[in-house]
């Protein structure tokens, strides 16, 4: 699994939320853009997400503790409905 921090302001350029758009042509990669913990847990349960994207313009270290945890201690889950969309994910 990886993180990929978006948001991060250039001299003279607005921040930018792309990596994780970037990310999703990979094959295999499952990026997701998570601004909170349960966004964070979903992702991994129901879109086997493999990539956490964050804004570090607006998470904060307390927000950013909560979205690892939450990350981290995801699973994919083995619901059918979730691994059929799982797998739709796969063929688009």
């Amino acid at each position: 699994m990886n993180a990929d921090f978006c948001g991060r302001r250039q001299q003279g350029r607005r921040g930018r939320a792309g990596g994780d758009i970037a990310a999703n042509k990979v094959p295999g990669v499952r990026a997701a853009l998570c601004a909170d913990a349960y966004t964070a847990g979903g992702a991994r349960k129901w879109n086997d997400a493999n990539v956490l994207a964050l804004s570090l313009r607006l998470t904060s270290d307390v927000v950013l503790d909560e979205i690892l945890d939450a990350w981290f201690a995801g699973r994919p889950s083995d619901d059918p409905s979730d691994l059929a969309n799982i797998s739709h994910l796969e063929q688009i």
